[in-house]
């Protein structure tokens, strides 16, 4: 890319703001489509209470209205998390940026090539063999991971909360609905199903923001190598990503531990944390 090299940071501060603005814009639409679902359900429930002095008897006869809600539930419920991707996708080429806005070599700017063609290089590359991986980027078991994810023993606890409460109000329609199992069969066992199935897709989604291929590291990981091979340049710095951090796992990754888990969610109400045994002390050297 020709320009010095103040020019390429100045192009570089530019799209940073822009790209934060977006990211930004991003959050609000996430709140919007949250606030929206749980906005929708309390109308419906709230509605049923003020039309009907008889509640119950609207829940027997009229069961099915309580699943109306789920049409907006649903989409919010997958959409929030598919923009949890684009978030994750921009944040792994922020950290780029920022890193080459910050360096002193020359050579590293070649590297830099806008956000729209490596945008597109992105789209063209992400499936190619070489760049599919990072399925596990922290090497724990599936079945760990969903421990931890379950409770709450992981980063981005605010993804986690937001799947419960997206959960938790789509049981409510459920369960308010519960009489029309019987008369409209179809349109709950539909519901039921559909609930069903978003929760699994976006637990799944979840695991991979959190874990594996969609994390931050794992598409900073991407950039990088996309960026490498567009330019032809050698940095090989996603190699060394992931390098230092299996390094890092390797020696900091605390092992989930249910009892520790337990401790952890006392201490969070104001309980006093069990003292842990003091160290035994070092052998006495020899004389």
């Amino acid at each position: 890319m020709a320009g010095t090299a103040d020019d390429i940071r100045a192009m570089m501060r530019i799209e940073w703001e822009s790209l934060r603005k977006e990211q930004e814009f991003l959050k609000k639409c996430q709140l919007q489509y949250f606030l929206f679902s749980i906005t929708v359900v309390g109308l419906f429930v709230g509605a049923s209470h003020l039309s009907e002095s008889d509640p119950n008897r609207m829940m027997k006869e009229q069961g099915w209205v309580f699943l109306a809600p789920l049409i907006v539930t649903i989409p919010c419920w997958w959409i929030f998390f598919d923009k949890c991707k684009t978030i994750a996708r921009l944040v792994g080429y922020l950290r780029i940026v920022e890193e080459l806005a910050c360096s002193d070599k020359p050579d590293e700017f070649k590297l830099y090539i806008g956000w729209e063609r490596s945008i597109g290089s992105f789209r063209t590359d992400y499936t190619a063999d070489s760049l599919r991986r990072n399925e596990n980027i922290y090497n724990i078991t599936k079945n760990e991971r969903r421990l931890r994810l379950l409770s709450f023993h992981a980063t981005h606890k605010y993804w986690i909360a937001h799947y419960y409460c997206f959960l938790f109000i789509s049981l409510i329609c459920i369960i308010l609905a519960r009489h029309s199992a019987l008369t409209n069969t179809v349109v709950f066992s539909v519901s039921v199903i559909a609930v069903v199935l978003i929760a699994m897709n976006t637990f799944e989604q979840l695991d991979r923001l959190i874990f594996g291929k969609n994390s931050y590291d794992a598409h900073e990981e991407k950039w990088w190598d996309i960026l490498e091979i567009q330019t032809g340049r050698s940095l090989t710095r996603g190699k060394a990503i992931r390098e230092a951090r299996d390094k890092f796992l390797r020696e900091n990754v605390e092992k989930f531990d249910c009892k520790r888990v337990w401790e952890n969610a006392i201490a969070s109400i104001g309980f006093p944390r069990a003292q842990e045994p003091p160290p035994p002390p070092p052998p006495p050297l020899p004389e």
